[in-house]
């Protein structure tokens, strides 16, 4: 694995599938938009407020999630770019994204957006339809992505993670190859 800036994304080779991970509130969309634009993005936010005519309906995020499933199975079939969002808050789930990915071909990402709790908090709450979201959940999804990304990274291996690796019948080297390139972006 080898850790780039986010600049450097557009120069790798082709097809690409991006995973982004990010707590609530960290900007994982702003950034997208910014730096990855011309790459097809799949986001399962936006289909729970599009299943929500324009609301965010917490009621609706199981469907959402089928949806994103069958949109990301349908990509993995292709040769195209994509870039999967949320907050790869689950390790395990975020280790089976990855493994799918690298056996349909794709050169594979990890794209950790990182910002403070504070800001992350005032980012929701300007969120009309995702203000009611509890402080509580900001911090549990950016610690569970922290946690994510500096498993994969090899920066941090805890018990639970490696308790994981056991019922996935894997190593730390077998993540490790399952991610090709890993972004730490700072959003401030």
């Amino acid at each position: 694995m080898k850790k780039i800036n986010i600049e450097e994304l557009h120069s790798i080779k082709k097809p690409l599938y991006v995973l982004v991970a990010g707590g609530i509130g960290a900007g994982k969309s702003y950034v997208v938009s910014k730096y990855l634009n011309g790459i097809k993005v799949i986001d399962p936010d936006e289909t729970t407020i599009r299943l929500g005519n324009g609301v965010y309906d917490s009621s609706n995020v199981s469907k959402s999630i089928s949806i994103t499933k069958e949109k990301v199975e349908k990509m993995l079939k292709g040769d195209k770019s994509f870039v999967q969002q949320g907050t790869s808050a689950n390790l395990q789930s975020t280790i089976n994204k990855m493994k799918k990915a690298k056996e349909h071909n794709f050169t594979t990402v990890l794209l950790y957006i990182d910002t403070d709790i504070d800001t992350a908090v005032k980012n929701v709450s300007m969120r009309t339809s995702r203000s009611e979201i509890p402080i509580k959940k900001i911090e549990r999804t950016a610690s569970g992505a922290k946690h994510t990304f500096d498993f994969i990274t090899g920066k941090e291996i805890s018990i639970s993670a490696t308790m994981i690796l056991e019922n996935l019948d894997m190593s730390i080297n077998d993540v490790n190859i399952l991610t090709d390139y890993a972004i730490h972006y700072k959003n401030d």
